[in-house]
């Protein structure tokens, strides 16, 4: 597979992962792959094998945000096959800018994947109080701050 990124790189059947109707925004691309980094960051590459030129940073926005918590549609657990909660894998897409205290995750539209069938899909959360663009680092609290 070639990568912008990465140059040529050999992608497993564990690293692939099909989106059966694209990404929003990119719906005509539906093969991936979850890629390791080789940083000390809790991130990972999501590149498309058909477009050399898209890759996305994804974060487990649990890692994040240990309070982050959503109910999964029905259609979208039928849609991915998921018949147990240990099956799923979420995601979320990351934005780092030059300034990397600037960085964002996006909590309003989780990647959620079926490990067992390596399908997946970003669902968009309504009537949510999260935003795709929240910080991906807290700033800490006063008490954490006076320590």
């Amino acid at each position: 597979m070639e990568s912008t990124r990465l140059g040529d790189i050999k992608v497993t059947g564990s690293e692939k992962v099909v989106f059966n109707q694209g990404l929003p925004g990119f719906e005509e691309l539906r093969n991936f792959a979850i890629l390791d980094l080789e940083i000390e960051l809790p991130i990972k590459l999501l590149q498309s094998e058909e477009e050399s030129s898209l890759s996305l940073l994804i974060g487990n926005p649990f890692h994040f945000y240990p309070e982050y918590e959503w109910d999964m549609p029905e259609h979208a657990q039928q849609e991915l096959r998921i018949e147990q909660p240990e099956d799923v894998e979420v995601w979320s897409v990351i934005i780092l800018p030059a300034n990397a205290a600037e960085a964002t995750i996006n909590l309003l539209a989780p990647i959620v994947m079926n490990k067992k069938t390596r399908e997946a899909k970003q669902i968009i959360l309504h009537n949510s109080a999260y935003s795709n663009r929240h910080p991906l680092l807290k700033a800490p609290s006063h008490e954490e701050r006076e320590g």
